[in-house]
């Protein structure tokens, strides 16, 4: 397939492209989580998809929610408490990765989406946003010690702007033993500032039988392919099933949100 080609046109076709993805993202959640279910969301922000995920594990259900920038996470727990869903929602101020331990972050507070253990090049380079750039002291924590054993994990979703493995890493335990579905987003630029590369993810999920989906559900069945999607550009978002999942649910979902069909 050409991708290059595949994710213009998408976007030609639909100026709100981006949005559409961020939807098929929650369309796919609300498909695999139900009431007494745990969800992950590893870059929370305000609560876009935190929110969402807990209603659709209440009752009985969790959603564990890390963030690292302090003012987006009261954000959130200040909509969660007005929603009535601050008893289902874990929320913390830290980072996830691969160990525990004490660490610096850096939050653009210009642009607090490009936020990171480790910025890219482009906003190291923008004076602009590096005068707001605020390095805090946070806890770095793992999955694996965060979430319960007793209660499988159905679903993560993981946008940490390139520290992508080192949260895969920190998670290995869970992911082997739950099998959840795995959104994240990914691109070179962040992931090489971690000493990572997309080749290094597909090595990750391969190793667990993993089948990996953009976010329009095309399987990418080879690591050439999903080497090509993520050169491409336009779309960063991917969808990691586990072997026992339905590697059509992605493109369901997807087809659902670009033909505006509400579930």
């Amino acid at each position: 397939m050409d991708y290059k080609a595949e994710y213009k046109s998408v976007r030609e076709r639909y100026s709100d492209a981006p949005a559409k993805f961020e939807e098929t993202v929650q369309a796919l959640y609300s498909a695999i989580l139900h009431p007494g279910d745990v969800g992950v969301d590893c870059g929370a922000h305000v609560g876009k998809h935190t929110l969402p995920m807990a209603r659709c594990v209440s009752p009985g259900g969790r959603v564990f929610a890390f963030e690292p920038i302090a003012e987006k996470l009261a954000l959130l727990e200040a909509k969660a408490s007005s929603a009535g869903l601050i008893e289902v929602i874990t929320a913390r101020n830290c980072v996830v990765g691969d160990k525990p331990g004490r660490v610096t972050f850096n939050c653009v507070q210009a642009d607090p989406g490009k936020s990171s253990l480790y910025l890219r090049q482009d906003v190291i380079a923008d004076e602009r946003k590096m005068a707001t750039n605020v390095r805090r002291q946070l806890d770095m924590v793992r999955l694996d010690d965060c979430l319960p054993s007793g209660r499988p994990c159905r679903f993560m979703k993981i946008d940490v702007e390139g520290a992508e493995l080192l949260v895969l890493e920190g998670a290995r335990r869970t992911i082997e033993r739950d099998l959840p579905i795995i959104h994240f987003e990914m691109g070179s630029i962040c992931l090489k500032e971690f000493g990572a590369a997309p080749t290094d993810l597909w090595a990750f999920f391969a190793a667990r039988e993993y089948v990996l989906t953009d976010i329009l559900g095309n399987v990418l069945a080879s690591e050439p392919d999903f080497l090509q999607s993520e050169a491409a550009s336009g779309l960063y978002d991917y969808v990691a099933l586990s072997p026992r999942s339905d590697v059509k649910v992605v493109a369901e979902c997807a087809q659902r949100v670009f033909a505006g069909v509400t579930a």
